[in-house]
């Protein structure tokens, strides 16, 4: 194990938080300023991540900007009860002037990116400092293995030396992200009969295009004189691909894309009234969230994704009206249509979701447990617990951020009716999301390591100051 990050590394702990990317270290941030994190602690917290900067997964890698605004990046960072955690961290860091700079507009990735990271070290130091907690960076899990007990055993691996640790957790919070696997995508069936497997040789997943520069782009798409490149899906990684595919492709001979999605576009809009001046066609019952008044809060497309949109609705081309987009809703395309768009594709582009990036789950037989993780991502109940193929809950594995369908439409975050998704993004991980799993986890909490029963989370803190 990395040894600088791991001081006193015992052998039991009563949580281990696997991975510290955005949905990571957003929920330590939640209960770090809900007071949560002293009994978490105490009853033996390790956090554990295979790479060796924590707070930003793979953020900075996309060639993009944000679905949010600076300020909802910076919300966090603000917050009256996190400013002492914060202190004195904005001068030394120049990705904070720059979100400042542009509050009101989203803000390109890599500029979020350092950001987080700056955040992530600050709060790792205040957590080794302050709690000893241990922080095993450059740390793979390779196995979650669930024991006779009901507990589990997390198979370790130092990623430099490669040597393997077992560490045994009474619960484990899997935030490992998401993946867009090849070997998930090609048995997606576009329509009935359809699958993209049949595309294998010029499938990618949206994930790994964009991370891919103009010149990297030009290298991986082909164009040929009568090609067209196929975008599948609507969400706003399908805008953010048909916007890359202009910058990359359009210089050098690209004119058409073809973009096959389910059901409408829909647009975000922060009120009833802004969607109404837009003339926005919306439904009332079911695409306002009660709890914030907005038009298609969780399931709409925003910022730059809402302009790529909204050409697309209003010309049929991208927003500088270099390239045509045809767009073909799949519940009204005849299959034979489709197909020849898939066949004369000189590249598919399958924008379809992630799954959630678990490393083997397995009994402790060592044979693998069945969880439902679909290409949409993997199904969890309402306390975030992974759901068996017979769609019981897996107790005390929890899984949280991207990949996970744990953030649906609901009376604790709110949301549209419409919306059947699971929503993701930076601030709701460090807000109401964090929550979710902070409720979850609380129900767990009955013994300290020293035997205690403390009645409440600021119990620990009164106990010491009498």
């Amino acid at each position: 194990m990395s040894e600088t990050h791991s001081p006193d590394v015992r052998d039991r702990y009563g949580y281990a938080l696997c991975g510290l990317g955005p949905a990571g270290c957003g929920f330590l941030l939640h209960a770090i300023r809900e007071g949560a994190i002293g009994r978490l602690a105490e009853s033996g917290l390790v956090l554990i991540d295979r790479s060796a900067t924590p707070g930003v997964g793979k953020v900075g890698q996309y060639q993009l900007t944000g679905n949010s605004l600076s300020r909802a990046f910076l919300d966090c960072f603000d917050d009256p009860k996190l400013t002492w955690l914060f202190d004195g961290l904005e001068p030394s860091v120049p990705s904070i002037a720059e979100l400042r700079a542009i509050e009101f507009e989203a803000p390109p990735l890599d500029v979020v990116g350092d950001f987080l990271t700056a955040m992530a070290q600050r709060t790792m130091a205040y957590l080794e400092k302050e709690y000893d907690i241990p922080i095993l960076l450059e740390t793979a899990v390779d196995t979650i293995q669930r024991r006779a007990d009901g507990h589990y055993t997390l198979n370790l691996r130092d990623v430099g030396s490669g040597r393997h640790h077992d560490l045994d957790v009474e619960n484990v919070l899997c935030s490992f992200g998401g993946r867009q696997g090849l070997d998930v995508l090609k048995d997606c069936e576009v329509q009935a009969g359809l699958k993209l497997g049949d595309h294998t040789q010029r499938l990618m997943s949206s994930d790994d295009f964009l991370m891919l520069s103009n010149d990297e782009i030009q290298r991986a798409v082909p164009i040929t004189a009568d090609g067209e490149v196929v975008v599948v899906g609507g969400s706003h990684s399908a805008m953010s691909t048909i916007d890359r595919l202009t910058d990359g492709l359009g210089p050098v001979g690209l004119r058409r894309i073809i973009m096959l999605h389910r059901g409408s576009l829909r647009l975000y809009y922060a009120s009833v009234e802004e969607a109404e001046r837009d003339r926005y066609v919306f439904d009332r019952e079911l695409d306002i969230c009660p709890m914030s008044g907005r038009v298609n809060r969780f399931g709409g497309l925003r910022y730059r994704s809402f302009d790529v949109a909204r050409s697309i609705l209003d010309t049929g081309k991208t927003p500088n009206q270099s390239i045509e987009v045809v767009s073909v809703p799949l519940h009204e395309t005849q299959s034979d249509a489709v197909r020849r768009h898939l066949n004369q594709a000189s590249a598919v582009i399958a924008c379809l979701g992630y799954q959630a990036n678990l490393p083997p789950v397995i009994d402790h037989w060592k044979r693998e447990i069945g969880l439902q993780n679909t290409p949409r991502g993997l199904e969890i109940d309402d306390d975030g617990r992974a759901l068996l193929a017979d769609g019981q809950p897996l107790a005390g594995l929890f899984v949280y951020g991207i990949g996970s369908r744990l953030l649906k439409r609901s009376e604790a975050i709110g949301g549209e009716r419409s919306f059947h998704g699971s929503a993701d993004g930076v601030w709701i991980y460090q807000n109401h999301g964090g929550g979710v799993i902070l409720n979850a986890l609380r129900k767990t909490l009955t013994y300290g390591v020293d035997g205690t029963n403390p009645s409440s989370w600021g119990e620990r803190h009164a106990r010491i100051a009498n």
